[in-house]
């Protein structure tokens, strides 16, 4: 072993170490985050809320002319666009 080949693992292990400091954050807040998403996956619905939904508050008639009427995509496309326009938003920090 040659006093390069030394300082090359000196180096590499120093690379490493600062690699490892800097991802060490990244780990905890995963860590965090999971332990968070676990606690909320834990809780219950509301019991009101558990059997409803609010295509039983609309009558057959109507909802047979939303479905041919091709609502539901529609809806989709614009959740799609608020969606998008919401993250543009976030992402690039209200400028664009």
């Amino acid at each position: 072993m040659s006093f390069g080949e030394i300082g090359d693992w000196i180096v590499n292990l120093f690379l490493e170490l600062i690699q490892f400091f800097l991802d060490l954050p990244k780990y905890i807040l995963d860590g965090f985050l999971g332990a968070i998403a676990s606690i909320i996956e834990k809780v219950p619905p509301p019991a009101f809320t558990v059997n409803y939904s609010i295509v039983d508050y609309i009558p057959a008639d109507i909802s047979y002319f939303l479905i041919m009427s091709s609502f539901p995509p529609a809806l989709a496309i614009i959740g799609g666009a608020v969606t998008f326009r919401f993250l543009r938003r976030v992402l690039t920090l209200g400028i664009w």
